[in-house]
């Protein structure tokens, strides 16, 4: 063999392989797993993957995985900016073992969104849905639930990162062996729209530092208590009924503001003794029906501006 050819074929070698290389990092801006996918498929419409965490790990930063048909699916791992979308079918993530996690998301930074899925932690589970409990200096993390269902858990969902940021709409969480949901990442904030908080020990909590805001939602049947919170809490135009206490503040920072909502049923309407301040909206919007004990007064009201 020539010298030319020689370098011929070294050259072909040289381009293939890098040509295989490439190959090997694509990625998808759009995967797709499904109860009759295999993993060692590359997750396209066509070919679809089995499970979410191998979805994951071919799809773009900013991608979507998308789960095309019903049936229960392993738990997953999140760790860079993207949409799982489970919408028009009925995807479950089912855990079995103790202490274990439905969605555990590892993100510092960026945008997380989950739409359509269940998550089932068959009454032994750790936690729904966990984020990071660190946020880096100059980062932002926000996570977005969208019509999810959250049972048989300890936490519905623990919302731990330290300045972020989450949304829920149109949800529902319970029943929990502890919490719906918990928000205690200092600075996080956090606002709930049209969802249901049901059968939890408590339904909602958020820390001392955190803001919540729950609108439209209902809190419901919980064994302790239906909404408590060391940091500040705004409740609009929402229902607590059926709770041992409706509402707790607990540290004298803590607040509870209230504008047009129900307060019905529950064996307390609300407990301040342990510190805090819980005011409705003058004018008053809010109805607070007799029969429940009321444990400590509520404040001065807010003036509707």
């Amino acid at each position: 063999m020539n010298r030319h050819c020689s370098k011929f074929i070294s050259f072909a070698y040289t381009a293939i392989a890098l040509f295989l290389s490439g190959a090997a990092l694509a990625q998808n801006s759009r995967s797709y797993v499904s109860i009759n996918g295999r993993d060692s498929n590359d997750c396209t419409v066509a070919d679809p993957c089995r499970s979410i965490n191998r979805a994951l790990a071919v799809t773009d930063n900013l991608g979507e995985v998308v789960i095309a048909s019903s049936g229960v699916y392993a738990p997953a791992t999140i760790s860079k900016p993207v949409t799982i979308s489970a919408v028009g079918v009925n995807a479950t993530i089912v855990t079995t073992d103790i202490d274990s996690v439905g969605l555990k998301i590892n993100l510092l930074a960026g945008d997380v969104f989950v739409r359509g899925l269940s998550i089932n932690g068959s009454n032994a589970g750790s936690s729904g849905i966990t984020t990071p409990t660190e946020n880096p200096p100059g980062t932002s993390f926000h996570l977005s639930l969208y019509n999810i269902q959250v049972q048989g858990y300890e936490y519905g969902v623990r919302f731990a990162t330290p300045n972020g940021q989450l949304d829920v709409y149109n949800s529902q969480f319970g029943p929990t062996g502890g919490f719906g949901a918990l928000i205690q990442g200092s600075g996080a904030t956090a606002y709930v729209d049209g969802s249901t908080f049901d059968r939890n020990l408590i339904a909602i909590q958020n820390d001392a530092g955190t803001t919540v805001t729950v609108s439209n939602s209902s809190v419901a049947n919980s064994n302790q208590v239906g909404a408590s919170t060391g940091g500040t809490m705004i409740l609009f135009k929402s229902r607590i009924v059926g709770n041992l206490t409706g509402l707790a503040t607990g540290g004298n920072s803590s607040k509870i503001y209230l504008a047009d909502c129900l307060i019905s049923g529950n064996r307390d309407a609300w407990d301040t003794v342990f510190g805090g301040v819980i005011s409705g909206t003058s004018p008053g919007t809010s109805l607070v029906v007799p029969g429940q004990v009321e444990i400590g007064s509520l404040g001065p009201t807010v003036d509707l501006k």
